[in-house]
């Protein structure tokens, strides 16, 4: 069983209602909750479990809107695999064998920091998340840093800052072709992608 976490900013709601359909259509017997953060209201979004908060995606608040996407998650839906996506994310196909044990997985891009080196960073627009690996960020606070939670322009990015709490803790990150992130739209029966974005 997969929960799929939807955050919403003020995109069309017509987009989000375009990915939800997707998800129902693909992943018809899973959970899907939705987190609304900005000021527009999505009042055709169906009966998926859905909050509304204040603007907590932009940048000073750090790794807040991580591990407050990961909370409602497990809160709401405790079960094996998580998958956080973008709004505007297309929804493919169904993805299959997803990862085990603790483990965060999606597309993964290196990213050069200069002086901190090459990193390897799951990139956001379909981001998933075994049951051990949420309650691992969760309940050890991992993206409440003070560095990740600062108002510093740095960490405005939060790929890069799950990327930093992955290398800092050790943590385990799979590489999932099949979560194309690179804006392909690869749409169609014979595609090799899951989702794109």
């Amino acid at each position: 069983m997969i929960c799929f976490i939807v955050n919403v900013y003020n995109e069309p709601e017509a987009q989000v209602v375009a990915l939800l359909d997707g998800l129902r259509t693909h992943y018809p017997l899973d959970k899907i909750i939705v987190l609304e953060d900005g000021a527009h209201e999505y009042p055709g979004l169906g009966d998926d479990f859905h909050k509304r908060f204040n603007h907590r995606k932009t940048p000073k608040w750090g790794g807040f809107w991580t591990h407050r996407y990961l909370d409602q998650a497990l809160r709401a839906y405790p079960t094996e695999h998580y998958i956080k996506v973008d709004p505007d994310t297309a929804i493919v196909k169904a993805a299959t064998k997803l990862p085990d044990g603790e483990a965060v997985f999606s597309a993964v891009y290196a990213h050069d920091l200069g002086p901190k080196g090459k990193w390897y960073v799951p990139h956001g627009g379909a981001l998933g998340f075994t049951y051990a690996m949420a309650r691992r960020i969760v309940d050890e606070r991992l993206m409440l840093s003070l560095a990740f939670c600062s108002s510093g322009a740095y960490w405005s990015h939060h790929d890069l800052m799950l990327a930093d709490a992955i290398k800092s803790n050790h943590l385990t990150l799979v590489s999932r072709p099949d979560f194309d992130c690179g804006k392909t739209r690869a749409l169609g029966p014979d595609t090799t992608f899951a989702h794109t974005h």
